[in-house]
């Protein structure tokens, strides 16, 4: 994941006190890479951890927005702290064969629900199966829009769904999604998914009472239909939100 160049080994270091005031140096959380708060800057021979110096370089380099949203969403997602001693290991262990792990754990996910599954799938709510990893998954956006995680997560329902065909009896791929997560899916809002659905492109699970307003957490809209929507329309990757229809 990281480009690391020896000759920066001298300029970033990953020792956690600094030796004049005793103050913990954290440079996530200060971006004082070169140099302690107090004005301390250590040598090239106080030596730093693999991955304590693969996280400094790459925060201090040009690079540094591939990553600043992919710290937090890690913390979140293996609810770890920033500030644990063996963070910086783990986040390069996991991310150094990316996105195996992450695909890992989805298809654990899967493999449980159809192994656990109680009711049609059709019935079936997808946070109880796959939690709030939509949701989660926009923590991890950079500065200029671009997430890989959120695209790992579509190419894997895309492989799920077209894996998985339409047929009489409901799978995995009929799950229903909240009005949320399908404008996450989507990238756009909750109001053009009520739109989407308005204007027949995404069907309700249910019939609508008169006047009712669908809510963003109602799980109401089919896996299925929102990732082919999603697919229809994935070969403009803009990077503001989409409009799929014009405005009223």
């Amino acid at each position: 994941m990281f480009t690391i160049k020896p000759e920066s080994v001298f300029t970033i270091t990953g020792i956690r006190k600094c030796r004049e005031c005793h103050n913990l140096i954290d440079y996530r959380a200060s971006e004082a890479f070169l140099e302690c708060g107090c004005g301390y800057k250590p040598t090239s021979s106080e030596q730093l951890n693999d991955a304590d110096f693969k996280i400094a370089f790459a925060l201090a380099s040009s690079n540094s927005q591939k990553i600043v949203g992919l710290i937090p969403w890690f913390a979140k997602v293996k609810q770890l702290d920033v500030s644990d001693a063996d963070f910086n290991r783990a986040f390069v262990d996991y991310f150094s064969t990316w996105p195996d792990g992450f695909t890992a754990e989805l298809d654990l996910l899967t493999n449980n629900a159809r192994l656990k599954q109680l009711n049609p799938f059709n019935k079936t709510k997808f946070n109880s199966v796959y939690g709030r990893v939509i949701r989660d998954g926009q923590i991890a956006a950079t500065s200029n829009r671009k997430n890989k995680v959120l695209d790992e997560i579509i190419n894997y329902f895309v492989e799920l769904v077209g894996s998985n065909p339409k047929a009489k009896h409901p799978n995995i791929a009929d799950l229903l999604l909240c009005t949320f997560d399908a404008a996450v899916l989507l990238n756009t809002t909750t109001e053009q998914v009520y739109r989407l659905h308005q204007e027949g492109f995404l069907n309700c699970a249910y019939p609508q009472k008169k006047h009712e307003q669908l809510r963003a957490d109602s799980h109401v809209f089919y896996l299925r239909q929102v990732i082919e929507l999603q697919q229809a329309f994935a070969a403009e990757k803009p990077q503001t939100k989409k409009q799929f229809i014009a405005p009223w």
